[in-house]
């Protein structure tokens, strides 16, 4: 009982840490406007205007094209919607991070280090904690169209 009560308060602490760590850093982009390819692949795309267009499970970008449509549907051309769902996406990028680290931590090869589980956890975090704040991920977090990537 004790071990999986820290199973679950660990992810939340987790989920909270990379969270506040990836709104801390991005905070300043919400109200950035559209730039670049934003401007043909949002504005000026007919596409998504309607959710109708997206009954056909084809081409190459229907993912991404589809969270634009379902952007403009709650929001229109509002750019804070379309910068918090970039940022959501990230922080869940985080914790599939922190989650890929710990499972490669737990595996046959990485038992000889003889590590308990909170630094596992540690490791694990810091390295979704990087993830989070590095400057590389500047451009897919802040540049919209980057959403495709």
């Amino acid at each position: 009982m004790k071990k999986e009560v820290y199973k679950k308060s660990g992810f939340t602490l987790a989920l909270i840490l990379v969270s506040a760590t990836a709104l801390l850093i991005y905070s300043n982009s919400f109200f950035s406007p559209f730039h670049f390819d934003d401007i043909g692949n949002i504005i000026k795309n007919s596409k998504i205007r309607s959710l109708a267009n997206f009954h056909n499970f084809s081409g190459t970008r229907y993912i991404g094209e589809l969270s634009f449509a379902l952007n403009y549907h709650f929001g229109r051309l509002s750019v804070f919607g379309y910068h918090v769902v970039n940022i959501v996406i990230h922080i869940i990028n985080g914790l599939l991070v922190w989650l890929l680290a710990g499972l490669t931590l737990r595996t046959p090869v990485m038992e000889r280090f003889k590590m308990d589980s909170r630094t596992r956890w540690f490791i694990a975090l810091a390295a979704s904690l990087i993830f989070i704040a590095h400057p590389v991920q500047t451009q897919a977090v802040t540049y919209i169209v980057q959403r495709f990537a």
